[in-house]
Formats: C-alpha cells, structure tokens, sequence
C-alpha cells in the first residue's frame, strides 16, 4: 500500500501544476490570513481550477482547503468559492460547524496538536471528522495554529487506534518522512515547508523527492522497530 500525500500551503500556479505533476494526492490551499501561505479567495479560486483540470483529474488529485475559527458566514464562503474536496480545520472549531461543512458535499477534516500521550488519548475520542491531521503543537505565544516546521515524538503514535483514518504532519522533509512512516506506520503524510524554498513556494524536485521517500516505505511489510 502506498503512503497518501498531501502537499499544503500552495500560493503559485507553476507549484499547483508541479505538485499535481508529482503525483501528489491532495493540495492544501491556506484560507487563513495569519498564515505566510495565505491565499485570497480569488487566488484560491484561479488555483482550485487546475486541481480541476488535466493531469489532476487524470491523477485524482483533491483540493483541500485548510480554514482556523471562521464563523459560519466566512465558511460557506470558503466552500462556495473555492469548491474544495475537502475542507481541514486547523482551530478550535466545534462539531457542529464540521457538520455544517459536510452538509455542503465536502470530507472534513480536523487538525489536532499532539505534543503528549494526553493529546493522542484525547483525539481517540474523536468521531465527527472523516479524517485526522496529527501536527505539533504550536510554541508558546504562537499566533498560528500550525505552519511552524516542528515535528513532534513519532512514538505517541505507535501502536494507537483511531476511528477515523488520519495524516502525519509536523516538521517531515524529504530525509525524515520514511523514518516517519516506519515509526508511526502513517498511511498519509502532510508536508508544506519541507518542500520550500520560501513560505508558500515550493521547490519542484524537493516535492518530488518527498513523494518518492514517502511511498518507498512497504506498510504491507511494516516494522516499528
């Protein structure tokens, strides 16, 4: 079986058109304004339409938008604007707006910070998500909930079950993600400053090679050890 990946934080069209071209499973676009990978609705539009188009359909490549705390208003605007597969909330955000958000059609998605096995306890308690994004936590006095480069102990997730299936996010770059995927025996991987050369520019051969050492980890033969 071969490890899912998701490139986050795309702001240009040649990085959209690259990422899809490397076989990535899903693109993140950041609908956030406090994040350095922002982008405006309009520009989320432009690049939505070429996850929509060509190679990326061919490939199957989703869009996900990732959203932090918008109220119910901005929310439908996301989704009517941008038309994501798949929205992430990356908050604090409640499960009646994850459900609000499925009544428009589109996977939700929930961010979790794990720093500790509390963390790990605390989100196997989670049902409402389609799907789970382990990241770690923020340093303190952050003003962003993710985006920070940092990875988190691979360990605390060993051995733990989940209802939903889920991602491992955090600090991966094309030398850590396989020892990552053997560690934690993640069937999907999220990456965004691992791959760039600046905040929201993304390095063609860096994502490439991400997605190569990514998918080189056989899980039908996984070993923790």
């Amino acid at each position: 079986m071969l490890t899912k990946v998701k490139i986050c934080g795309l702001t240009e069209d040649a990085d959209v058109e690259q990422a899809v071209l490397s076989g990535a499973d899903w693109i993140g676009l950041i609908c956030h304004a406090k994040s350095p990978r922002r982008v405006s609705l309009p520009t989320a539009r432009r690049l939505a339409r070429l996850v929509r188009s060509g190679v990326a359909v061919a490939n199957a490549t989703k869009l996900v938008a990732l959203v932090v705390n918008p109220d119910q208003a901005a929310l439908t605007r996301v989704i009517e604007t941008v038309r994501p597969d798949v929205v992430q909330f990356h908050g604090s955000e409640s499960d009646a707006l994850l459900l609000l958000a499925r009544k428009h059609g589109v996977e939700v998605w929930r961010a979790l910070p794990v720093s500790n096995a509390e963390d790990v306890r605390a989100a196997q308690r989670q049902t409402v998500p389609d799907r789970l994004l382990f990241d770690a936590r923020p340093p303190a006095g952050a003003d962003r909930a993710g985006g920070w480069g940092h990875s988190f102990d691979w360990g605390l997730l060993a051995g733990a079950n989940f209802a939903p299936p889920w991602l491992l996010a955090g600090g991966l770059t094309p030398l850590t993600v396989a020892l990552a995927v053997r560690q934690t025996g993640a069937l999907a991987v999220d990456v965004s400053s691992g791959v760039e050369r600046a905040p929201g520019r993304k390095c063609p051969h860096l994502m490439r090679t991400f997605i190569a050492e990514a998918r080189s980890v056989s899980l039908s033969r996984f070993d923790r050890a």
